[in-house]
């Protein structure tokens, strides 16, 4: 990823890809890579992504953190986001915190 002209649409859709493969690691290293690229800032889709990415591989905490992450960076969580951080959740037997972020996608 040494190429500047890179879109952040490509950016995303290899996130994605290298999620549904279960390489959540070479994933958020793309991630790490465009947050620290000038002028790059991560959106909605590339946290989606990331944190489908971490539903896959069992990381319920690293979801989180992303979460964390996108709302200190002023991102809003969309349902998709949601869906994803409660499957994590769910793959992490932490059921009481599905239950709230699941309250917290309905109000």
């Amino acid at each position: 990823l040494q190429a500047a002209n890179v879109s952040d649409k490509t950016l995303c859709k290899v996130i994605s890809e290298l999620g549904k493969r279960r390489h959540l690691d070479k994933a958020l290293s793309v991630y790490a890579w465009m947050r620290s690229s000038e002028g790059r800032i991560p959106n909605v889709f590339h946290y989606n992504a990331l944190i489908s990415a971490c539903d896959r591989r069992q990381r319920w905490v690293t979801a989180l953190r992303l979460l964390g992450e996108m709302q200190a960076k002023g991102v809003e969580p969309d349902t998709i986001t949601f869906s994803a951080l409660i499957s994590a959740c769910r793959q992490g037997k932490q059921w009481e915190l599905g239950r709230l972020l699941l309250k917290r996608m309905v109000s």
